[in-house]
């Protein structure tokens, strides 16, 4: 009982730290980057009561799904206006459940510690923290990719219809966020524990079909909304534009080129001051591949997956590299627990 209480109040402990972490000042910084858009659009939300047809400075502007906005604007209407905090609120929920969500499947996958590290990690990395704070859609993602892969390691091998539809469900919301990478980033991440003795062939039924096809439903019903209910002279289509943004960008991107090694930059400089600890982790997996745990094989070979479908893009930008952060994490977080052991 002892050991329970003192893992509840170390547990507490980093929840609290971590939302004075992300919340301290959180309204004294003037807009920065992209929030301008977000407060823009979400301003002429709440001011013109269209919440179907998003607009920048009176142009019509779908390029993300609106849910994002629907969240700032919920916010603004919870706190009494629309200001810089409840402007940056929803990113700050969100990163704060994914330090929770680290130390969950930490907690659950590997050595026991290894999840309050990797959430301690994850707090204090710099880039994480500073993203976390502003009012774009990237955290949201971030959180929802991290929802699903915990929401599968509860039960890798439960087939119930209710597990496969708060799956897909998770995955469908977390693309109303940013995009279809909502679907891709957790199939990838989860693709090697399931080809590994054939796990995929338990999961291939009908249940699982019936829930993708209720969160395909719900996916398509902001855009719907949009459809029926939004300005008739609006222009633009919603979901012309996820193809554009999600498909079109991928193969033949039109902005926000960068170069190849784009990601292998990156990911050291946003997980730092804990990168080190990631790097050596993959050094010492490497050596000793055959006899570390199946978990941390499944770990590596999905953040590997997702550093190959980024680079595979023709879009890079050095933020794109976030979703990655917390899987580094919980790696550097395996590495310093078998040290400890």
């Amino acid at each position: 009982m002892t050991v329970r209480n003192n893992d509840r109040a170390a547990l507490l402990l980093l929840l609290a730290a971590s939302a004075l972490m992300l919340l301290l000042g959180l309204g004294s910084r003037e807009l920065w980057g992209a929030e301008t858009r977000w407060a823009n659009i979400a301003l002429q939300m709440l001011q013109s009561g269209d919440y179907f047809d998003p607009y920048l400075k009176g142009d019509p502007y779908y390029d993300k799904p609106l849910l994002s906005y629907w969240l700032i604007t919920a916010t603004a209407w919870l706190t009494g206006g629309l200001d810089h905090w409840s402007l940056r609120l929803p990113s700050v929920v969100s990163a704060w459940l994914s330090v929770w969500l680290v130390y969950q499947l930490g907690e659950q996958l590997f050595r026991k510690g290894t999840g309050l590290i990797a959430g301690w990690m994850l707090a204090t990395t710099f880039y994480f923290v500073f993203w976390a704070r502003v009012a774009t859609a990237d955290i949201l993602t971030l959180c929802g990719v991290l929802a699903a892969v915990w929401w599968y390691w509860r039960g890798p091998e439960d087939t119930r219809f209710s597990r496969y539809v708060v799956f897909c469900g998770l995955l469908a919301l977390t693309s109303l966020f940013k995009g279809l990478i909502g679907f891709i980033l957790p199939g990838l991440v989860l693709l090697p524990h399931l080809l590994h003795e054939g796990r995929w062939k338990r999961h291939l039924n009908l249940r699982l079909l019936a829930a993708l096809v209720i969160a395909g439903a719900f996916y398509m019903m902001p855009f719907l909304l949009s459809h029926l209910y939004g300005a008739p002279n609006y222009g633009e289509s919603g979901l012309g534009l996820v193809l554009r943004e999600n498909v079109v960008r991928f193969f033949q991107p039109f902005d926000n080129i960068g170069p190849i090694y784009t990601y292998l930059l990156y990911l050291p400089i946003y997980t730092l001051p804990w990168a080190p600890c990631w790097i050596i982790a993959l050094w010492v997996a490497a050596r000793n591949w055959k006899h570390i745990e199946p978990d941390t094989r499944w770990l590596i070979q999905g953040l590997g997956l997702l550093m190959l479908f980024f680079t595979a893009s023709g879009s890079r930008r050095s933020y794109y590299v976030l979703p990655l952060v917390p899987f580094a994490q919980l790696l550097g977080a395996w590495w310093i627990t078998r040290r400890m052991a």
